[in-house]
């Protein structure tokens, strides 16, 4: 079997992969086109700086979640990594008392249950 052959015939990303790459594409697409909207969706406060932090994260989103999508493993492992960081960031923000009771749901749990489907993906791969 050449080269050609074992790419081929290489199985593609599982459902919960894609699944889980589409979701990170779809919160990156509204947080980037629409990121005051995202931030007070997370019940993240408002200030003049919110538009570009939710930019920034929307298009880090998008990227991760193209990527995962196709199959490649160092982006879902990536996405782990950057989604515990997220959880650890949230965890000392809720210790400083800076989050609203939605943005410990929302941005805290979403970040760790991300994490938790990042490694069920890993599982599956």
């Amino acid at each position: 079997m050449n080269n050609t052959d074992e790419l081929s015939a290489r199985p593609g990303p599982t459902p919960l992969i894609r699944g889980f790459g589409a979701a990170r594409m779809a919160i990156g697409a509204i947080a980037w086109i629409a990121p005051s909207l995202a931030t007070r969706a997370f019940g993240l406060g408002a200030s003049a700086e919110q538009p570009i932090v939710g930019q920034l994260f929307g298009a880090r989103e998008f990227a991760l979640g193209a990527l995962t999508a196709s199959g490649s493993g160092a982006a879902l492992r990536a996405g782990i990594a950057i989604d515990g960081a997220d959880a650890v960031a949230s965890l000392r923000n809720m210790r400083a008392g800076a989050f609203s009771t939605q943005a410990k749901v929302l941005v805290a749990a979403g970040a760790a249950t991300f994490a938790g489907i990042g490694l069920a993906a890993l599982a599956t791969e």
